[in-house]
């Protein structure tokens, strides 16, 4: 296994250029707080790129990354970091795996002519309710209607949020796919910026000749939830498959800390990872982690296909305590067998099986994994992303992200877990019907 020591400054990586790049390709909605006083990156940013905070070591390259902390036990030292390939045969040479066609167990079959299904996970809804109120009125930070008939006892309580919460697509939202990158074989309009840091390439272009492509696959998923999202794809595998290497994926990451300090960045998608954590744990990659979330960008990765290995736990990456950590269901909401789950390190539970993507010719794929679950997440981050902007002029914190999820969502089946099934209309519908209780400050 190569293990790469180099600390990256500024001059360094590609994001020295992303201002320029994203002003000529992107028409997402900058930002306009955060900046330094030369209107540039943030200083907090700026210290990021040029510090020298990250430590590594070898094999697992697992590091107390934040100040004071350490690495969590359990993890063997010399454990290279392979998994989540396509075939659950670990990638040799101490790489990350792309998760399902991805993480492990997960599985694709082609759909055939006939085309492919919507792939949702299911309906649901915030709810309406009958109450008593006397009287009309509209509270906009309630969010609900009472509308009273001069001839009836009693009033009909609607919910604005149902009636509203399929408005919101996650428009102007950018969503980071850090993957294998995109596929001319399916559809293309949403992508935005792309580049590849796959074995130090570093080019703009990040398209790969398949048809299985995972990265397009998330990219489809999350866009099936937020259709209005704008998609970044940060290729981090080679065109051959294999393995990534956690110094591309930290470039990536560092990437995303510079789009996000000047557009909309809704969420940063992570459908790989290696390994088994059963507590949090600290990886090289945490310091980025930790800077999505300062800046209001939620990091979200899959659980990991390796359920039938590993009785409780996730993969490394998704134990990070600054990543939402997403298990797969199956259409009747009960845990699928190849996830990795763990109570107490699995935030939300989403799709995993039987997904539908489509090609640009019509037809598509049904597809397996925790890969395709995080991404469902990430787009209802979009819609929320939207929805919070809109109404309160702010963002949405990955603390009251879950705890929507969490009120909103539909009861994992078969099993008592303390997280929900996530639904996005169901989701949206509720921020909106309680927008007084997402007004800063927030408390968990």
């Amino acid at each position: 296994m190569q293990t790469d020591f180099r600390l990256l400054d500024q001059a360094d990586t590609a994001a020295t250029t992303i201002a320029d790049l994203f002003a000529a390709s992107s028409p997402a909605r900058a930002r306009d707080a955060g900046e330094g006083a030369d209107g540039g990156a943030p200083d907090a940013l700026e210290a990021l790129l040029a510090g020298d905070s990250f430590v590594f070591t070898e094999g697992a390259e697992i590091a107390a990354a934040a100040p004071g902390a350490e690495p969590s036990s359990g993890l063997p030292g010399d454990a290279a970091p392979a998994v989540l390939d396509g075939s659950g045969a670990p990638a040799e040479g101490g790489a990350v795996a792309a998760a399902d066609a991805g993480i492990g167990d997960g599985t694709a079959s082609a759909a055939g002519s006939g085309g492919a299904g919507s792939g949702s996970a299911g309906s649901g809804s915030a709810g309406s309710s009958s109450g008593g109120a006397s009287a009309a009125a509209m509270n906009l930070w309630g969010g609900r209607v009472a509308l009273t008939a001069a001839d009836e006892p009693g009033a009909q309580t609607f919910s604005l949020g149902t009636d509203l919460a399929a408005s919101f697509t996650g428009e102007d939202q950018i969503i980071i796919v850090i993957d294998d990158g995109w596929s001319p074989y399916y559809d293309q309009s949403s992508i935005i910026y792309d580049y590849d840091f796959a074995g130090r390439r570093n080019d703009t272009d990040a398209s790969v000749d398949t048809l299985s492509s995972h990265g397009s696959w998330v990219a489809e998923t999350a866009l099936d939830e937020a259709s209005g999202a704008q998609i970044v794809h940060l290729k981090v595998f080679g065109d051959q498959g294999g393995g990534a290497s956690l110094f591309d994926i930290e470039e990536a990451l560092r990437h995303s800390i510079e789009i996000a300090s000047i557009a909309n960045v809704a969420a940063v998608n992570l459908s790989l990872g290696f390994g088994n954590a059963t507590s949090q744990t600290f990886t090289s990659l945490s310091d980025e982690f930790a800077m999505l979330d300062a800046m209001g960008v939620i990091s979200v990765a899959a659980a990991g296909n390796e359920g039938q290995t590993y009785a409780d736990g996730v993969n490394v990456i998704a134990a990070d305590p600054n990543v939402i950590s997403v298990a797969a269901v199956d259409a009747n909401d009960r845990i699928a067998g190849f996830s990795q789950t763990s109570d107490s390190l699995v935030d939300v539970a989403a799709l995993g099986v039987g997904v539908q993507v489509e090609t640009v010719f019509g037809w598509g794929y049904s597809i397996n994994g925790t890969s395709f679950a995080a991404p469902e997440i990430s787009g209802i981050a979009a819609r929320l992303s939207e929805a919070s902007w809109e109404l309160l002029g702010e963002n949405l914190t990955d603390d009251e992200l879950l705890d929507v999820l969490d009120k909103s969502g539909r009861q994992v089946q078969g099993t008592d877990v303390d997280w929900q099934v996530a639904d996005g209309d169901a989701a949206v519908a509720y921020f909106i019907d309680n927008l007084s209780d997402y007004d800063d400050p927030f408390i968990a």
